[in-house]
């Protein structure tokens, strides 16, 4: 195996382990999924507050493992084809919009830190600064 294989076989165990054996589902016989059990799972992981991506992801470990069940003739469709997650997009809209401190703000913050933390003040200057340095960068 090269190395993007074996992070990959890596990803999927751990997805595996940690998410797909523990759903109610995982002890019943292939052939006895049902796609909505496997909807009903996902959107649980989305309320459950994972990201789309990884819920994705973990749609696509079941793919694998259905595909599987079918190239053995166990099953003849894959119940996890057609189950749509969501979008990266609405993934973005979940999260929230982070108003940065003005000029004036940032000032006043530092100008209370030093009146009421003068040790402190220091920290929150290189904090400040590398903040700044960072964001003039992307920009």
């Amino acid at each position: 195996m090269v190395r993007g294989d074996v992070f990959l076989a890596c990803a999927r165990r751990f997805t595996f382990r940690n998410h797909i054996s523990k759903a109610s589902y995982y002890n019943k016989p292939v052939n006895e999924v049902t796609k909505g059990e496997l909807k009903r799972f996902l959107l649980g992981k989305v309320s459950s507050g994972l990201a789309i991506s990884t819920v994705i992801h973990i749609k696509n470990v079941l793919g694998g493992i259905f595909k599987e069940a079918i190239d053995d003739e166990v099953i003849d469709r894959n119940p996890s084809h057609s189950i749509t997650i969501g979008s990266k997009k609405a993934e973005q809209s979940r999260k929230p919009n982070i108003e940065p401190l003005t000029i004036d703000e940032v000032n006043l913050l530092l100008d209370t830190c030093q009146e009421h933390k003068p040790d402190e003040y220091p920290l929150l200057l290189l904090l400040i600064s590398s903040v700044n340095i960072v964001s003039l960068n992307v920009s």
